[in-house]
């Protein structure tokens, strides 16, 4: 095995290849996968359903990934202005300004809300934070 892996690859490592075919024969990495589809599903969908309720909030993009883009209303709080509020609650959000491209006003007119690296208890705290009366006006 050692003389294919160098004759084919010398960049890969081998214990991690052999690990992902193991995962791979084994159905395990299938099984990986679906849970979290269906983990994430849960938690964006959670977002939503939380986010349904102010009206003056567009979510957009497809229902999958990771991350859910969110339109603030023009006449709202700024990025900024969410930004300092959901420090003071304890929330540590970015916004979009930082990692795209356009227009300085649209960009402080959108935010990205990440649910993957939370829990959905811990997700649901975190949103009524970010969304309720204390937090934000909107």
């Amino acid at each position: 095995m050692v003389q294919a892996k160098q004759k084919a690859d010398l960049y890969t490592e081998t214990l991690g290849q052999l690990i992902l075919a193991d995962l791979i024969t084994t159905h395990a990495y299938d099984r990986h996968t679906r849970a979290a589809r269906l983990r994430y599903r849960r938690r964006r969908e959670l977002l939503l359903d939380r986010i349904a309720a102010i009206p003056s909030l567009t979510p957009h993009g497809v229902p999958a990934g990771l991350h859910t883009l969110i339109t603030l209303p023009s006449d709202g709080p700024t990025e900024q202005q969410l930004l300092t509020s959901c420090a003071h609650h304890g929330l540590a959000l970015r916004g979009l300004t930082e990692l795209i491209c356009a227009s300085r006003t649209a960009r402080s007119r959108c935010w990205r809300f990440r649910f993957s690296v939370t829990s959905e208890p811990s997700l649901a705290a975190d949103v009524k934070a970010l969304l309720g009366p204390e937090a934000i006006a909107l």
